[in-house]
């Protein structure tokens, strides 16, 4: 498996706030004693653990009213000792620590911002706009340059049209 490489802060809380609007929806919906339903609620709060486990210790710091220590200890309790996870611990995860947990990062410099109205949701995630901006800058420092995958693997650098290797 390839590793990917390293997310940035605001990537990570952007998965948790999306793990948990999906728990806070299946709540809503799914039946809390079917095993798809506490198969999935567990996944994203694995998923949860995982992004904490992974923030810099600079985010952590900033964010001191989270119980950083107890969410990356249940995500290490749910995958090492799944055995010894109760099911009641999981409810009372996403009925009493979620919300809380989302309220902090909703507040947080860079988390999506949610606006809910009668018949739209807004959503403006400013992670994804810093991501758009990105790509439109690295677009004009590569523009009319081909970048096909040479015989070598390398990157083409000629000039979009005049590629001895391919035809455009």
């Amino acid at each position: 498996m390839r590793r990917s490489r390293r997310r940035r802060d605001e990537q990570r809380v952007s998965d948790i706030l999306a793990a948990i609007t999906k728990v806070k929806e299946w709540s809503n919906h799914l039946p809390h004693e079917a095993d798809y339903y506490r198969a999935a609620v567990l996944r994203e709060l694995t998923v949860i653990g995982e992004a904490a486990a992974n923030m810099s210790q600079v985010f952590k710091a900033s964010h001191p009213d989270i119980a950083w220590s107890e969410v990356i200890a249940f995500r290490n309790l749910a995958v090492h000792h799944y055995w010894d996870v109760a099911w009641p611990m999981c409810e009372d995860i996403v009925h009493s620590d979620l919300p809380d947990l989302a309220r902090h990062l909703d507040a947080s410099d860079f988390a999506a911002t949610r606006t809910f109205g009668d018949d739209q949701t807004e959503v403006e995630d400013n992670a994804a706009i810093a991501a758009l901006e990105h790509l439109k800058r690295s677009s004009r420092t590569n523009a009319g340059v081909c970048g096909a995958r040479t015989a070598r693997g390398k990157s083409c650098q000629n000039p979009v049209g005049s590629c001895p290797h391919h035809t455009h």
